[in-house]
Formats: structure tokens, C-alpha cells, sequence
């Protein structure tokens, strides 16, 4: 198996939302400063606005996480998965920040929660590698953790919600 598609399957959820929304560069994680306040709904127009920050902030938390593919120790590769999983948990907390059209709120609640499941899993599959004796069956692990995979799956529901909507487009 390649070693991309090992790791791919932990971050299938980056790919996805970068490849439905701009992926313009971001260096800070701060979308919560633009975040229109709970009270009052985004207009359509803030809210692709916010998608694509998102977006950005997840392609720069994919390309760190595949250096776990080149990592030559387990404890690296764990590293890696546990800066993804708390990346995740970040977007989880932007999303659930958002009070998003009246017609995005069910997606936007969705994708909030497939993120949290993917921290969620993510952190279950770095816990496994404990038992890995290498890198290489460290990747093994990864590359089956059917968890990472379901959440994977949820967030590309989600976003092809909010694609059909509008909010989000195709690569």
C-alpha cells in the first residue's frame, strides 16, 4: 500500500474542505475575530468568506500532517496525528462559533460535528500506535482505521451539502 493513502485516510477531512473552498494561504488561526456574533446570522457572503478561512487553515494542517509519510519514528508520526487532531477540534470550535444562514445551519452543524468525530478519531488512532514497534506499522495502523475513514466520509456529506447550497464549490 502506499504510504499516501495510509496517511490520507487520517486526513481525508483536509483535502476535502480545501478542495471545496479557496485555498488561499492563512498563517494565523483566527476566523473567531471575523465570526459574526451568535445572535445574528452571517449573510451568505460572510459565510463563504468564513468557509474559505477555514479552508486555507485546513491546507496548510494537511500538508504538516503528511510529514507523518517521512517520519522515520512512531513518535513522530503520533506527534503528527496529535497537532491534526487538535487542529480539528479548532475547526470543530470555529463552526460551532458560527451562526450561519438559516439555510446552512443543519450543514454547518453536521460539519462541526464530522470534525469533532475526526479529532475524536484521530486521537483514538494516535493512542494505537503505542503498540506499533515501527513507522512502518504505524502507517499500517492508520491506514486501517475505519473511525478516521467514517469521519472522513461525514465531512465530505456535509460539505457537499453546503456545495449544493452554494457555500462551497468543487475543485
Amino acid at each position: 500500500m502506499k504510504r499516501s493513502r495510509a496517511i490520507s485516510l487520517a486526513v481525508a477531512s483536509c483535502a476535502a474542505l480545501a478542495a471545496c473552498s479557496s485555498s488561499a494561504p492563512s498563517t494565523a488561526k483566527q476566523t473567531s475575530a471575523s465570526t459574526p456574533s451568535p445572535a445574528k446570522a452571517a449573510s451568505a457572503a460572510q459565510y463563504k468568506s468564513l468557509l474559505k478561512t477555514i479552508a486555507a487553515e485546513e491546507n496548510l494542517a494537511q500538508h504538516a500532517v503528511q510529514k507523518a509519510f517521512h517520519a522515520s519514528s512512531v513518535t513522530a508520526i503520533r506527534q503528527d496525528l496529535l497537532s491534526f487532531a487538535t487542529d480539528q477540534q479548532h475547526v470543530t470550535t470555529e463552526l460551532s462559533a458560527i451562526s450561519p444562514p438559516a439555510d446552512a445551519r443543519a450543514a454547518n452543524t453536521a460539519l462541526a460535528q464530522a470534525f469533532s468525530d475526526n479529532a475524536n478519531a484521530t486521537r483514538r488512532v494516535a493512542a494505537e500506535l503505542a503498540s506499533a514497534p515501527n513507522a512502518k506499522a504505524a502507517l499500517h495502523i492508520i491506514a486501517t482505521a475505519k473511525s478516521a475513514q467514517r469521519s472522513g466520509q461525514e465531512i465530505d456529506t456535509a460539505l457537499h451539502k453546503l456545495q449544493q447550497l452554494g457555500y462551497t464549490h468543487g475543485s
